[in-house]
């Protein structure tokens, strides 16, 4: 059950040190970092065609950054059979996920809507900023575009936990790059204040790692409720040495707040559903709210559960039922400027799925 509720006019909250805390202002001074790379378009390789069913081909690709570091990302390029749309969702992992496991199933759902994906692992081998892989993000997506995968002009945006704080991110370069996002579905961001800026984050931080845990425990469990159906979703955590290295390298940049500062930068007509789990003790809701005030397009909802809840059947569905919604109405003919944004919160089942 999700209750949604919008309040974009809070300014500040009140606190039990007796504070009022006006983040906006914290912020202010913010500006986007500058990069200036682009992705290596002439040496992409192709991992392996991960799979081909008739919703469509997901194909595992190799992308290397032209910045000093060459970060390097594995990418799903996720093609529907029947697309309906020439609109792409692009989707950034949680913290400690993979490509495999519940990403796939993410990537399918999007594949059934009739519409295609773009979906970005982790970075491999280095750390850089969560401002860095958004912006990488864009770099990848032109990349695809001059390689003629598709027209990357308008996109859509999925992400949960990191993922959603990266998207942050996306909708705040889109400009940069003669693009726009014209909708986003983001599951509980976390971290908008560093763990410097408030004592209140130091238990938010400390709680997120045991909060994502729950994710390797909830794929254990279904090993249990049912054991093919849990070996897929194992897959989502990469538990080899290697995957604990990454999840520290990934990890290093979450706590210094700049998901908060890319918010403060995102369009004033931006267009999202932000769901944050009524039990999450990582996510900053109050703080979000507040740093997206006057963005009318926000709308806030909230599900149960806590931050793992990100691995249950029911936030998938809620994921593809916005996007459907959102698929119907460009299968229409309807650009992005007729979109019915109040629709994607509270219309009809999506035709994909009847």
């Amino acid at each position: 059950m999700e209750a949604v509720k919008n309040n974009p006019n809070q300014q500040s909250e009140n606190h039990s040190d007796g504070y009022q805390h006006d983040y906006q202002q914290l912020y202010k001074d913010y500006q986007l970092p500058e990069y200036l790379h682009a992705a290596d378009v002439a040496n992409l390789q192709l991992v392996e065609e991960q799979e081909h069913t008739n919703l469509g081909t997901i194909f595992k690709e190799h992308w290397v950054m032209g910045d000093e570091a060459q970060t390097e990302y594995n990418v799903l390029r996720c093609e529907a059979s029947e697309p309906r749309t020439d609109v792409w969702t692009v989707k950034d992992l949680a913290w400690s996920t993979q490509l495999e496991g519940l990403n796939t199933d993410v990537a399918r759902k999007i594949m059934r809507l009739g519409m295609n994906a773009i979906i970005k692992g982790p970075e491999l081998h280095n750390s850089i900023k969560l401002s860095e892989s958004a912006y990488n993000t864009h770099a990848i997506l032109d990349g695809y575009q001059k390689l003629g995968y598709l027209d990357a002009k308008h996109i859509a945006v999925e992400g949960y936990s990191r993922g959603s704080m990266i998207g942050f991110g996306t909708n705040a370069y889109a400009e940069q790059f003669d693009r726009r996002v014209i909708y986003s579905n983001l599951t509980d961001p976390c971290m908008a204040l560093g763990i410097h800026a408030d004592a209140e984050t130091v238990k938010k931080a400390i709680s997120l790692p045991i909060d994502l845990g729950l994710l390797g425990a909830a794929a254990l469990q279904g090993i249990i409720a049912n054991p093919n159906r849990g070996r897929h979703l194992i897959k989502t955590i990469d538990f080899s040495p290697e995957g604990a290295a990454q999840f520290v390298r990934t990890g290093r940049h979450l706590l210094n707040g700049e998901a908060g500062m890319m918010a403060t930068k995102t369009p004033l007509d931006m267009k999202a559903t932000i769901a944050f789990f009524r039990l999450s003790e990582a996510n900053d809701e109050p703080v979000y709210r507040q740093l997206l005030a006057g963005r009318e397009g926000v709308r806030f909802v909230q599900p149960e559960g806590g931050h793992g809840g990100g691995i249950d059947s029911r936030i998938i569905g809620n994921v593809a039922v916005r996007m459907g919604r959102l698929v119907d109405q460009l299968a229409e003919g309807r650009s992005p400027d007729d979109i019915n944004y109040q629709k994607i919160l509270y219309g009809d089942k999506p035709k994909s799925d009847l």
